[in-house]
């Protein structure tokens, strides 16, 4: 296998960009079930917390230390909207094909 093809396969072919605003009660389960869904495939889910006032930051750093292979974090100094939220995670994926999600 040449180096490209080994890229390739490491390659997500689903990126799913999830703004996260004050979602800390309901983004472990939107993961869980995006894990149980997705398992066979190759994906990476894109957390993007967009100055959330409760502990939803605190989550989605769990979820990702968890599984760091599959969650990136991306924090927000502070609320942007969900717009520019979803804007900053897409600068971050890498997958063949892109979803953007709500929690």
């Amino acid at each position: 296998m040449t180096a490209e093809q080994t890229i390739l396969s490491l390659t997500p072919e689903l990126s799913l960009v999830i703004p996260v605003y004050n979602g800390s009660r309901t983004i472990g389960l939107v993961v869980e079930r995006i894990q149980t869904v997705f398992a066979l495939m190759r994906f990476e889910i894109i957390l993007v917390n967009d100055g959330s006032e409760d502990d939803s930051e605190l989550v989605c750093a769990a979820l990702a230390k968890k599984s760091p292979e599959v969650i990136t974090l991306v924090h927000l100094s502070r609320n942007f909207g969900e717009h520019n939220a979803v804007l900053a995670g897409l600068s971050y994926s890498r997958g063949q094909y892109v979803a953007v999600l709500d929690d």
